[in-house]
């Protein structure tokens, strides 16, 4: 598997996220309707799409939310390719692009009810966190956060 990162207009990845996006509308309907908003890729400072040969196979992002902290969006990876490490590859080079620039924290936000991503979050350093910005009401989402810099990469 190969890691590229990309520019928000490459078409693999509006292609991975067209798919996530049909994914929840088709888990939550017109509820996802209120998040659609949340998820947009504007203001993006990384995005990144892993290949199995020239296959695009998941992809991720991350957006500054303010000096020191880093949120992670979009993370997908196609249900072919999940259980084979994909995700934890994708995430860490995501943190590690992140504290590269200054970031000493990255946050997330995901479903509630979606327990093997929590899981996967879990398995990789991240803990439960105050809900936080537009997530602050919204009790059907779990936030989660982890330190990936002491500072010193500035």
């Amino acid at each position: 598997m190969e890691l590229k990162f990309v520019d928000l207009d490459n078409t693999d990845l509006r292609a991975l996220i067209d798919e996530l996006d049909d994914w929840f509308v088709q888990r939550y309907g017109v509820e996802y309707e209120n998040y659609r908003g949340r998820n947009s890729i504007a203001g993006v400072s990384c995005a990144v799409v892993a290949y199995e040969g020239k296959e695009p196979v998941g992809c991720g992002c991350w957006r500054a939310l303010d000096e020191v902290t880093a949120e992670l969006k979009r993370v997908y990876v196609r249900a072919a390719a999940r259980r084979s490490g994909v995700a934890a590859r994708i995430v860490t080079a995501l943190e590690t692009h992140a504290a590269a620039t200054g970031a000493h924290r990255m946050v997330l936000e995901t479903a509630g009810d979606m327990p093997h991503a929590i899981a996967c979050y879990r398995a990789l350093g991240y803990a439960q966190i105050t809900r936080y910005g537009s997530y602050v009401d919204d009790e059907t989402v779990c936030c989660m956060g982890k330190t990936i810099s002491d500072g010193t990469m500035r």
